[in-house]
């Protein structure tokens, strides 16, 4: 073989070997991405780029895969399910209460599934592997808590951190699966002020009414007066 033949053959596995890599780190890129979401985007910025981010983000996987993560058993699921009726129903009363308890909630249920105590920075990290779709809810939650302390945050403010500390709540809660990575979903619809019924009252006589499936109003007040607007917390 002559040593041109050679030549032509290296650059050949030279240009094929680019290929794969490029390929595979492609192949990669578009993996966490739909793993993580918004969170792949956040990672960039955060990072100052591709290359770092998806270091971090596959670091973060392999963490994960070290925890002892279990499902919640039915027992604990109920008990977890009772002690969130009771911190939503407080933002009756107390708006500020009930958003701080169910910050301390999550990181309860979190404990029960195996994740271990760290900084809320790292839960965050941990629960975007398999979480990715309501990991940025509870990050803005936990914000308004925060801003709660300082007296900056309204009882719309509040409101909307207990629509995204449900959403989580029931990631954790009501999904036992372990070990699913489920793509960005879709947010959770908006709540709107309850609409003053129009229409004509049905009598006896009247066609049965279909069952609404949207839970009921519940008013929102600050403790110490009038209640405010009406409210409903999700779809």
């Amino acid at each position: 073989m002559s040593t041109t033949e050679i030549l032509i053959i290296a650059a050949v596995v030279v240009v094929a070997i680019v290929v794969i890599a490029f390929l595979g780190r492609r192949r990669r890129t578009e993996q966490l991405r739909h793993r993580f979401g918004p969170e792949y985007a956040r990672a960039v910025e955060e990072s100052g780029g591709a290359a770092k981010a998806e270091h971090a983000l596959a670091e973060r996987e392999k963490r994960v895969r070290k925890y002892p993560l279990k499902s919640l058993s039915s027992e604990e699921r109920q008990r977890f399910a009772g002690a969130w009726e009771q911190a939503q129903a407080r933002f009756v009363d107390s708006p500020a209460d009930a958003t701080a308890a169910a910050d301390d909630l999550l990181g309860q249920v979190m404990s029960a599934r195996g994740y271990p105590q760290a900084p809320f920075d790292q839960r965050l990290e941990d629960l975007s592997v398999e979480h990715a779709g309501a990991v940025q809810g509870y990050r803005a939650a936990h914000e308004v808590v925060v801003r709660r302390t300082r007296g900056e945050a309204t009882t719309e403010d509040m409101r909307q951190a207990i629509i995204n500390y449900r959403r989580m709540f029931e990631e954790l809660v009501g999904d036992p699966g372990v070990g699913r990575a489920p793509a960005a979903a879709a947010p959770v619809t908006e709540p709107v002020a309850a609409q003053p019924e129009t229409g004509p009252v049905a009598d006896a006589t009247s066609e049965p009414v279909a069952d609404r499936t949207e839970p009921l109003p519940v008013e929102a007040g600050n403790g110490s007066g009038p209640k405010a607007e009406r409210i409903r917390f999700g779809p």
